[in-house]
């Protein structure tokens, strides 16, 4: 699932006439500029984007609520999984050439692996503790805390590094003796056979750990969700506008998801398959090109994670654009600044207040509902 710039490099295993892993293609104006410059782009937005989420989430509020812990903790998994791109991208940009060395080439791996698993694992935290809000809010709210919230938050990390260390043993730099150049890839030779078993380990795990399980999660949960909003759709105009809000945002998270993973994961079936000998065609250019473009849908959903969890809320988004406002009017005339302040308070404080109407009538309903189950 997780990508570490090239196909071999990310899933497939390369060791001498015995590897297990793809073809070798020569560089071309695709993966040496076109794809790097993609890459750097990716980063750039994706590490921008997180970033603002830590800074604003934690200069918004003084006391942090259980969601915003969730949120911060998507964007440091995904900060950190971003910071690893640039050294797969100038990696391509030299041709196919690792020159930042052996221990960084594990290291850099390991982090890839670790990080990636931590933005997804993350995703399933946040959908299941959306269910039981939204969902299961009485019995839920009691047992939902900051402290057991920290404590999923770790347990979720311990199990993201157990998944990754494979890459500290297995992951190392080959040279290749025809143009010098150094590669860091999965060092998994077919001839050793705990080599094919940690092998299998490997893909089993990223399928499952990487892919299966949050898949899984975040569908049911959130299509859990856009049922029981459907089935309990208001007929006040406020109390709908927010949750169509709400089913919009849900039904995007999944869209989302699906699209920027599933591709990957198919790419890396058919990969692993052809390594074993359990499908009998060759390695093609072709198949290279189109596994190249479904990393880079892996790497682009980071990017969208900061809009689907964190700008949609509209404190953040409108802190969001409060700090890009003044970074965009720095050194200009101080009354259009207070101009744009007067007309972003306005706006937080008119949504602010259709929101806490919503708010209002949504528990209002509740109330009659739960006042109905006790006289039954």
């Amino acid at each position: 699932m997780f990508t570490t710039a090239q196909p071999e490099n990310a899933f497939g295993i390369y060791h001498s006439p015995n590897n297990l892993s793809l073809a070798e293609y020569r560089s071309s104006t695709l993966t040496s500029i076109i794809l790097p410059v993609i890459y750097y782009i990716v980063f750039f937005v994706g590490f921008v984007g997180n970033g603002m989420v830590v800074y604003v989430m934690n200069s918004l509020r003084s006391s942090k609520q259980i969601t915003d812990l969730f949120v911060i903790n998507l964007a440091i998994a995904d900060l950190m999984f971003l910071a690893t791109l640039p050294f797969w991208a100038t990696e391509y940009l030299m041709e196919d050439n690792w020159i930042f060395g052996r221990i960084c080439c594990k290291l850099t791996s390991t982090l890839t692996l670790f990080s990636a698993y931590g933005s997804v694992l993350s995703l399933s935290i946040m959908a299941a503790d959306r269910l039981g809000v939204v969902v299961y809010s009485e019995k839920y709210n009691h047992y939902r805390t900051a402290k057991k919230a920290t404590i999923v938050i770790l347990l979720h990390w311990v199990v993201s590094a157990i998944s990754s260390v494979l890459a500290l043993y297995y992951r190392d730099t080959e040279t290749d003796q025809q143009n010098g150049h150094t590669h860091c890839r999965w060092n998994f030779d077919r001839s050793v056979t705990s080599h094919k078993v940690w092998y299998c380990i490997h893909f089993i795990v990223r399928f499952v750990v990487g892919f299966g399980i949050p898949l899984s999660v975040t569908f049911v949960c959130y299509v859990w969700i856009f049922v029981y909003l459907r089935r309990r759709r208001s007929t006040r105009k406020l109390l709908r506008r927010k949750q169509d809000r709400i089913t919009s945002v849900v039904l995007m998270i999944i869209t989302v998801f699906i699209l920027c993973w599933t591709p990957n994961q198919i790419s890396n079936l058919i990969y692993v398959a052809q390594g074993l000998k359990f499908i009998d065609f060759p390695y093609s250019e072709v198949q290279y090109y189109v596994h190249l473009f479904t990393n880079t849908l892996a790497w682009a959903h980071s990017c969208f994670n900061p809009f689907l969890y964190a700008f949609a809320q509209d404190d953040v988004r409108l802190k969001f654009l409060e700090i890009t406002s003044k970074c965009l009017l720095c050194g200009r005339n101080p009354h259009k600044k207070r101009g744009l302040r007067t007309i972003l308070t306005l706006s937080f404080k008119l949504r602010n207040f259709d929101l806490q109407k919503a708010d209002g009538e949504m528990n209002n309903t509740f109330q009659l509902m739960l006042s109905k189950q006790s006289r039954e």
